[in-house]
């Protein structure tokens, strides 16, 4: 597996990847950012095939974690903790931000592994579901 920093300008395949993944096309959000050098996209490949991304909106001292998913049957390997591990260490902001939706065991698993802490609630932020907010400080 290659873990690699990745230029969002042209990201055909991360988009095909999220629409695999969630069953949804949001290719106009994936246009709205490439062309934003704050978004910082990490890919994990096998065999030089894409198997998990990683978007982080870095800018202000301050990032986000826009979005990190693997395709299924690579999950439960630490991909995506080596992939948020390796991306949180590679951009310049010193704390970064998430929120998940409180149903998402498995995220919240990963981000508490990778030391995103929690620090609030968003009451219905994903429709009738509160989504959880967590941090990160970098050293």
């Amino acid at each position: 597996m290659e873990i690699k920093f990745k230029r969002t300008q042209n990201f055909a395949d991360v988009i095909n990847l999220h629409k695999q993944i969630f069953n949804e096309d949001n290719k106009s959000f994936f246009n709205s950012i490439q062309s934003k050098d704050h978004y910082k996209t990490f890919e994990a490949t096998h065999n030089n095939k894409l198997i998990a991304y990683c978007i982080i909106s870095d800018i202000g001292g301050e990032a986000e974690v826009i979005n990190i998913a693997t395709i299924c049957e690579f999950r439960n390997q630490n991909i995506a903790t080596k992939l948020l591990d390796y991306a949180t260490d590679n951009i310049n902001a010193k704390t970064v931000y998430l929120e998940v939706s409180h149903t998402n065991q498995p995220a919240i698993n990963l981000y508490k592994k990778c030391g995103f802490k929690e620090y609030g609630i968003r009451k219905k932020y994903y429709g009738d579901t509160d989504a959880i907010l967590m941090k990160k400080h970098k050293n």
